[in-house]
């Protein structure tokens, strides 16, 4: 049964493949952030000159490997991984992902994620006026390490000091996070995979609101949960873009693709707690 259906999808796969351009549209696992992010995409993968597979990298490894896409579209960091280590010489667009290597065989290109330090600077400083608007932030996957730089640019730049400290162990957040609390004015709040957890973060909301630090975050949700803003590209713009950018380069058009805007949210509660009026 299993040798049927995969000499039925390598047919399918090859008659698809004398007439049109093929497109593999690869998710990692299934959340809801990535169920939006590829909504948007299929909205702007609707054309027909060109044959679109979505797949799923737990159950097409193999698939991956062996049939030869012209451009790749992951989602999540486990898709960039897969995709960017078999899919030379090929265009790949990667969507909500924080992989990025220095060094790639594919065409590279990567779909807004996280909110450029610039504009969480001037966020701040607009609804902080005065301070000195020191930033600091916790990591420890070594996915952070590039966007963690990026960062210190960003903030150089506006003039923000930005303090970042490194742990071994999601073990270490704790004290770090204390010791942390006393040199800064805000905390830049990740998606690093320690802090994501749901004690860890209610432990690092917790502490930095008893001593009145803002936290700024990349999503909605974490405003929510008590960050006092956030700044995000909703995930579904996010596909969209990826989706319009895949066709751009297969094709060669000369379109331009307009990036997504950034969303603003603001908790309101949090902000009168640290005593920001409201605008």
């Amino acid at each position: 049964m299993q040798k049927s259906v995969q000499l039925c999808l390598f047919f399918f796969f090859f008659t698809a493949t004398l007439s049109a351009k093929t497109i593999a549209v690869v998710v990692s696992r299934k959340l809801p952030i990535y169920e939006q992010a590829l909504q948007g995409i299929k909205e702007k993968l609707g054309d027909k000159q060109h044959t679109v597979f979505f797949l799923d990298t737990r159950r097409t490894r193999e698939r991956l490997r062996v049939y030869p896409f012209d451009c790749y579209i992951p989602i999540g960091g486990g898709a960039t991984r897969e995709v960017i280590s078999i899919a030379k010489n090929k265009i790949v667009v990667c969507c909500l992902t924080l992989y990025e290597p220095k060094e790639s065989a594919c065409e590279l290109h990567v779909a807004p994620y996280l909110p450029p330090g610039g504009a969480l600077a001037k966020k701040l400083k607009e609804l902080q006026p005065s301070g000195k608007h020191r930033i600091g932030t916790i990591w420890c996957h070594d996915s952070l390490r590039n966007i963690i730089h990026n960062y210190e640019k960003d903030f150089k730049i506006e003039q923000c000091p930005f303090v970042v400290t490194k742990v071994d162990s999601p073990r270490e957040v704790p004290q770090a996070l204390k010791k942390l609390a006393s040199q800064i004015d805000a905390f830049l709040l990740l998606p690093e995979p320690s802090l994501m957890q749901k004690e860890a973060l209610r432990h690092l909301l917790l502490t930095l609101l008893q001593k009145g630090k803002a936290i700024l975050a990349f999503s909605p949700s974490l405003v929510r949960a008590g960050a006092l803003f956030s700044l995000s590209y909703p995930p579904k713009k996010i596909g969209q873009y990826a989706g319009q950018l895949a066709v751009k380069l297969l094709y060669k058009n000369t379109n331009d693709v307009e990036k997504p805007k950034l969303e603003f949210s603001k908790n309101e509660r949090v902000a009168r707690f640290l005593g920001i009026e409201s605008k």
